[in-house]
């Protein structure tokens, strides 16, 4: 996650949350404190990413097994640290992220790696909170997050490409190359 993440989730919960800030962690904190088995996007990701994760001792202490060797298919991975993170953000708030413990410990490690991210940074960050981008597709009206965010304007423009190339009234993509080249 990207640190701006909890400042957009805590303007989210005080614009519509219903629920206590601190019961929307738990789940989360008992998912990282258990383990889930390794599933195919982090197994292959921790094969591609390998040397650099080998280079980080950070890296390789929370992605790696012990032995610096990577967690195979199925193996349990938990992640007691970021239990333990989620823990505090969940009783002290986001400034646990941007002026506590964690915000120093991350701008040290941001700049020992070259970027360039200070404690100032980190404690002047306001999440901004801008209308989404629409698209009608179909019946439904859908809607993505705005530019800076360059994802939501990639989805909406599949879409319309979808809608118009008719593939939507085509043969599906499994029985039909056609299909599947249009898609593609």
């Amino acid at each position: 996650m990207v640190p701006g993440f909890f400042a957009g989730a805590e303007e989210l919960h005080r614009r519509f949350g219903r629920l206590s800030w601190s019961s929307l962690f738990g789940p989360a904190i008992w998912v990282a404190d258990h383990g889930v088995p390794v599933g195919p996007v982090l197994f292959v990701g921790v094969q591609e990413a390998q040397a650099a994760i080998q280079r980080s001792p950070t890296a390789a202490r929370v992605l790696l097994k012990p032995n610096r060797q990577p967690y195979a298919f199925g193996e349990l991975f938990r992640q007691p640290d970021l239990a333990a993170t989620l823990s505090e953000i969940a009783v002290l708030g986001t400034d646990y992220v941007y002026s506590g413990r964690w915000a120093r410990h991350f701008s040290e490690m941001a700049r020992a790696s070259g970027a360039d991210i200070n404690a100032d940074d980190l404690r002047s960050y306001r999440a901004a909170w801008m209308p989404p981008l629409r698209v009608q597709h179909g019946e439904f009206e859908v809607l993505a997050l705005p530019p800076p965010n360059a994802g939501g304007g990639d989805i909406l423009s599949a879409l319309k490409l979808v809608e118009a190339s008719h593939v939507a009234a085509a043969p599906p993509a499994s029985a039909s190359a056609d299909t599947l080249f249009s898609l593609v």
